[in-house]
Order: C-alpha cells, then structure tokens, then sequence
C-alpha cells in the first residue's frame, strides 16, 4: 500500500492536502468529487514521477518499547509508559517521564521495539534471520539495526535460541547441527530438529563432533603410548611409565 498527499496543486488535481492511498496491486484509484473536490482518476507513476506535487507518505510500523542506559555501571531501563503516548519512565505510571526526543538526546539507547504490522518484539541481544541486534537507530521513518543500510525492520525474522552446543555456539530453530551419544560408540549423525536428549551431544558442525570423539573417547592403554617415538624414540623412560600409570589409575 502506498500513499500521497498532494502539497502543490495543478489543473484538474484534488484539493492541497488531499491523501490518496493505493492499495497494494492497484496502480490507479478513482477519486469522487465529494472527497477531493474534483472527480478524477489518479495513477500512481503520476504520483511517483512529479515529487513537485505529490508527497510520499511514509508512515512509522515500530513503536519505541524502552530505552537503556548505556554507560559502564548504568543499566536503568526507561519503558513506555502504559497510558501516556511517548512518555518513558523507570516505573509505570510514576514520575519523572521523559520523551523518546529527550532520551535520545540524553544519549540513552533503543532498547526494544515493537514492529506494529505483526506486533513482533524486537530487543538488543535478540537473534534475527539478518543478524543479533547490537544497536537499535531511528533513520528518518525507519530503524537501522547494527548501523546496516542492507535490511530494514520488515525483513528480520526473529530466531528463537535452544540451545548451546558442545563447541559453544547458540543453535536455533532449523539450524543444522550434529549430535553422538554419551558413550561416543558412533559416527556424527546430522539433523534439522533438535530434540531435548541427555543421551547425546550436539555440536555446531560435523568438524566438531569428531574432534570431540578424538580427543575424548578412551582407546589408547599405556603400551600404545609407549610405541610413540619422538626424535627416533620411543617414550618408555620409567618416569614417563610411572606418571601414566598413575594417571591410568586415577581414571579406574
């Protein structure tokens, strides 16, 4: 949906001020004497290719849900306060309230928002299908997140964390991950649905889950050790002997 309002008149135009809304799919919209003071047929590449005229209305789809100081030591969150528009304060309903222009303007940062379209949450720490939020700025009618200008409000998708895996990275829904079970008697299996299992590990690659196997699982005895050569020899001095087999038998 698109909409234009006409802030310079011309021959056979609408009233100044007159909005017209395109709804999406449509590329004209008929308008009545009634509502413009003049009956017509209004296109929107006219609307688009005389700005002189017409003005696009860009309307906001977030509200501002609270702000966040952000200096080491202060972490006091400013929400919205339930009842008066664009007022923040520390506790709903109680003084001192503040402006979103005021706390910008104190430096404070957006914390979380509300995309109106969907009423989705979005806050600092969120993870999305673009990104984890770090940063939340108004840019004109919009929002820009992490200071990128290659997506917008309407493209994040928000990403709902499970877990962390073994190698510590935060899976998600749909993400791929690999799994062994506890007693590491076969291969990295790969699957897309995570089910909650104390039976298994899970690992963010397959690269993971088997260096895990080498470094965890016991197939070596003191004898297989003692073959090694270093420098052409191998590691039988009696100290070595005696430390392993010490070790060995802490494990028993």
């Amino acid at each position: 949906m698109k909409k234009y309002k006409l802030i310079k008149v011309y021959p056979g135009s609408p009233k100044i001020d007159f909005i017209v809304t395109f709804k999406t799919g449509y590329d004209h919209v008929s308008v009545a004497t009634s509502e413009a003071g003049v009956g017509c047929y209004l296109h929107l590449d006219n609307c688009k290719t005389f700005p002189e005229n017409w003005e696009e209305i860009i309307e906001k789809d977030y509200e501002i849900l609270s702000f966040k100081e952000n200096n080491p030591g202060c972490n006091k969150v400013f929400k919205a306060d339930s009842q008066l528009k664009d007022r923040f304060c520390l506790e709903d309903g109680k003084k001192p309230f503040y402006s979103s222009e005021i706390l910008i303007d104190l430096k404070l940062d957006i914390y979380s928002i509300k995309r109106l379209s969907d009423n989705v949450q979005f806050k600092i720490g969120d993870y999305t299908n673009k990104c984890k939020i770090l940063s939340i700025n108004i840019e004109g009618n919009g929002l820009v997140f992490n200071g990128s200008y290659d997506f917008g409000l309407k493209d994040l998708i928000k990403k709902e964390k499970l877990f962390c895996t073994e190698d510590g990275v935060d899976a998600f829904k749909g993400d791929e991950i690999w799994f062994i079970n506890k007693s590491l008697n076969f291969k990295p299996q790969k699957s897309i649905n995570y089910l909650a299992d104390n039976r298994v590990f899970y690992f963010s690659t397959k690269e993971a889950a088997e260096e895990y196997i080498l470094m965890t699982k016991p197939c070596l005895n003191i004898t297989d050790i003692l073959n090694i050569k270093v420098f052409g020899s191998h590691l039988n001095s009696s100290w070595i002997i005696a430390q392993l087999k010490k070790l060995v038998k802490s494990k028993l």
